[in-house]
């Protein structure tokens, strides 16, 4: 006898988060990392300015409402790297992230702050204590 099949099945992997195109248009500050090793090596390397990662997801909401000020920001202040990631694409590089959106704010290379939520006033001001020899 045969079991029936479920009504329910299990998603597939999310796609990753692509750096919006009107993005690439506008500003060379903003890339994506889509695994671990892609996003130690961006954090790594850039030694000579602050790092500052969006650690979000395809299936969240707020991380996509939050996404259009965050790409203005890049815009706003044109030193910092700013990065895209999905936690589900960096395992090991998000396991201690518990909400999404959280931005992780990099300093040659050493995390040295952190911030969670949609609020951009705090985002912004994130950016601006952690690049203001930068911006």
């Amino acid at each position: 006898m045969s079991s029936p099949s479920p009504k329910w099945r299990i998603p597939d992997a999310p796609p990753p988060r692509p750096v919006p195109a009107s993005a690439k248009r506008k500003t060379d500050n903003l890339v994506g990392a889509t695994s671990d090793f892609e996003l130690q090596t961006l954090i790594k390397q850039t030694q000579d300015k602050p790092v500052i990662v969006d650690f979000g997801a395809a299936w969240c909401d707020h991380c996509k409402g939050i996404l259009p000020a965050f790409v203005r920001m890049t815009q706003e202040f044109s030193k910092p790297l700013f990065v895209l990631t999905d936690v589900d694409n960096v395992p090991t590089e998000s396991k201690d992230i518990r909400y999404t959106p959280t931005f992780s704010f990099y300093n040659k290379g050493r995390k040295v702050d952190e911030l969670y939520g949609v609020n951009q006033q705090q985002l912004r001001d994130h950016i601006w204590l952690h690049t203001p020899d930068y911006s």
